[in-house]
């Protein structure tokens, strides 16, 4: 009696459940048949609950995006202005061919100086900037788009990253007070555009940076070496302690830089004893764009070399005699 009532009450339960969800319980020809379609219901039930948890976050996360977003626009960044107008907006009219950037843009260096520094906050914030490939996609997309604002088909923050740069040229030595905020951003390693930028703005500043140029001469990075390969140049006898990198360089397998480095060797011409062996190894090296950069570097050594050129072309005319 007892199992025979169970089963009436597990029956029953199933009839409810098939009448709730708009099943026909007399539609199931066996018992095996109603225990798959009502497996199938609960796989359903399960799988909208999982959607509809989803949604839920979906709609938590866009809902923390919209709040970010107004609480950006109800209280902006406070930013330092001149005539009346924020440091964004004389960032922003550098490279720009808007009717108000080009009127104003010959104004850019006043503002900037007139600012002074309350602007630098802002401006290591804006050169710290790197675009996600989120945001990428999006640009591009908005670009395919013809009927997309013209907003939406560029990134507004890397022309204001590269409207900071500007700035910190013209403010010079006076925003020195920030060179260990762009010295910790040029040694991340995850960084790429802004490591560049930053270090583009140290390599400005002059007596003050000139050992932190000096040690970014080791970067991997070939933008950054380059770029303190090329201010080097500006050292004078200050450049001693670099000697030894940019032989280094010249010896390496970056063919550009080994180019940059036999120029700048030349035209600095400190320690002879090491350069001219170093530019002489490269001039025999048959690596021919910084042979002939060596070549010219040797000269400036005063020393005389036969020219790679013509050295070049008496082995393509041997070679071509029958």
């Amino acid at each position: 009696m007892i199992m025979n009532d169970s089963r009436e009450r597990r029956a029953e339960g199933e009839t409810f459940v098939a009448r709730v969800i708009g099943l026909n319980p007399t539609s199931w020809p066996d018992r095996r048949s109603r225990k798959v379609t009502l497996a199938r219901v609960t796989e359903s039930s399960i799988l909208l609950s999982a959607m509809r948890k989803h949604r839920k976050r979906n709609v938590a996360i866009l809902a923390g995006l919209l709040t970010v977003l107004a609480v950006k626009f109800a209280w902006p960044e406070r930013q330092p202005s001149y005539q009346g107008r924020p440091l964004t907006y004389w960032l922003n009219v550098k490279n720009n061919d808007d009717d108000d950037a080009v009127r104003d843009a010959p104004q850019f260096e006043e503002a900037i100086r007139a600012m002074g520094t309350n602007c630098l906050p802002c401006l290591v914030r804006c050169i710290a900037y790197e675009p996600t490939a989120w945001k990428n996609k999006l640009i591009n997309v908005s670009v395919r788009l013809q009927w997309s604002p013209e907003s939406f088909q560029e990134d507004r923050d890397l022309r204001l990253a590269a409207g900071a740069v500007a700035a910190f040229k013209v403010l010079g030595p006076r925003a020195s007070p920030v060179i260990s905020q762009l010295v910790k951003l040029v040694k991340e390693r995850s960084r790429k555009a802004s490591a560049e930028r930053a270090a583009y703005v140290l390599t400005s500043f002059g007596l003050e940076a000139q050992a932190i140029v000096v040690d970014m001469l080791d970067d991997p990075r070939p933008l950054i070496r380059q770029g303190a390969i090329f201010r080097v140049r500006e050292f004078g006898t200050n450049a001693l302690p670099a000697i030894p990198k940019l032989i280094a360089i010249l010896n390496g397998s970056d063919d550009f830089c080994a180019m940059m480095a036999a120029q700048t060797l030349g035209e600095l011409q400190l320690r002879p004893d090491l350069c001219i062996p170093a530019l002489t190894n490269a001039l025999q090296s048959g690596r021919f764009e910084v042979a002939q950069e060596a070549h010219r570097s040797l000269g400036q050594f005063g020393l005389v070399f036969p020219d790679p050129q013509d050295v070049r072309s008496r082995v393509l005319m041997k070679n071509r005699q029958p």
